[in-house]
């Protein structure tokens, strides 16, 4: 779905994506300095990037535990809350808690907002009323520490994944952020992602923006398979940065083709 553009269902440059409780489909179109909300099919519906709540550089959108729509903004660091109809609701973090270009985050089952501050070689967490409860990081290659946090996912079962770009590797921390055990992952700028998603069996799946590929992994950081490949034919893909699943279906951004794909994902 998409092209190169402007107008409804075209893209520029997209990054995050998110699916609704209803199947609507979210995509951070970074370039056109909004998020398009489609249908279950990839038609266009609406989108947010006027008003009150203009967005400057949205990178990533998630869904909330109550079904709000989360959107990144990694100008100034805002992430701005809207219904899954585009209504605004407010927001929080921003210029006070001194972020510099923060390109992805992740919420948790209590509505906890974990921000990967990209610049700043750390994780801000938020609580779902945005106050900060906890800050972390610092640059290094050791444990809890990061040159360039990109990505945040919390699993089910609540272990915390960070993304940190130049280590090229994976952390995971336990919900108690203690570190359990990294791993690796292909090269990647910041700009370009990785994102990661969790499938129905409680595996990781990876953007690997560079090899253009989507790779899948266990919780503790086996490489099981992969997909994708570089290409503009359908299961193929240019520097795939966003991903979202929901049961066996997989929604992936494509910064480089500027569009998103829908795959099924075998078991």
């Amino acid at each position: 779905v998409g092209k190169q553009g402007a107008g409804p269902g075209e893209f520029s440059f997209p990054h995050g994506i998110a699916i609704g409780a209803n199947g609507r489909v979210f995509v951070a179109d970074t370039g056109n300095k909004r998020v398009q909300a489609l249908d279950t099919d990839g038609k266009f519906l609406f989108d947010i990037k006027a008003g009150e709540e203009a967005l400057i550089e949205p990178y990533d959108v998630l869904i909330a535990p109550g079904g709000d729509l989360l959107v990144l903004d990694s100008d100034a660091g805002w992430v701005y809350r809207f219904d899954q109809d585009g209504k605004p609701k407010g927001r929080m973090g921003g210029p006070e808690l001194r972020f510099y270009k923060p390109r992805g985050f992740g919420v948790d089952a209590a509505g906890n907002v974990y921000i990967a501050d990209t610049g700043r070689s750390r994780v801000v967490r938020l609580d779902a009323d945005g106050k900060q409860t906890l800050e972390f990081g610092e640059r290094g290659s050791g444990p809890l520490q990061y040159i360039e946090t990109s990505e945040i996912a919390i699993s089910p079962k609540g272990d915390v994944y960070v993304v940190d770009l130049p280590n090229k590797r994976v952390q995971r921390l336990n919900a108690e952020m203690k570190f359990v055990n990294d791993f690796a992952i292909p090269v990647a700028g910041p700009a370009t992602g990785p994102y990661i998603a969790f499938a129905s069996d409680g595996s990781l799946l990876i953007t690997a923006p560079e090899p253009h590929k989507i790779q899948r992994y266990s919780p503790e950081g086996v490489l099981q398979g992969e997909f994708g490949g570089f290409g503009e034919g359908l299961g193929s893909m240019r520097l795939p940065t966003g991903i979202a699943s929901q049961g066996q279906t997989i929604w992936v951004a494509e910064s480089g083709n500027n569009r998103i794909q829908k795959f099924t994902l075998n078991p």
